[in-house]
């Protein structure tokens, strides 16, 4: 993978937790691809394309006031980011 591959994705996930963290839904969704799968094993869910995206975040990131911080990535692949958040509600310390 080359550096500028990594960076791009390393950009978009600091992207999306600057976006979800202001819960700005649609600056978030702009992140996504249309058919974009978000399968949460925490809820026992998979969230599927735009639609089912912005539930998953008016949800779980604006209805319970989840804030994010990213904890480490690292990038396999183009097609597998390895990253750790830590997401919990209230606004972090």
């Amino acid at each position: 993978m080359s550096k500028k591959n990594e960076i791009g994705i390393d950009k978009t996930i600091k992207q999306f937790i600057t976006t979800a963290n202001k819960f700005d839904v649609k600056g978030t969704l702009e992140l996504f691809a249309s058919n974009a799968v978000i399968d949460d094993v925490s809820v026992g869910e998979k969230f599927k394309n735009t639609a089912g995206v912005r539930k998953y975040l008016e949800t779980f990131f604006v209805g319970y006031h989840t804030v994010t911080k990213l904890e480490s990535l690292k990038v396999i692949n183009a097609y597998v980011p390895r990253y750790s958040i830590l997401a919990k509600e209230g606004i972090f310390n």
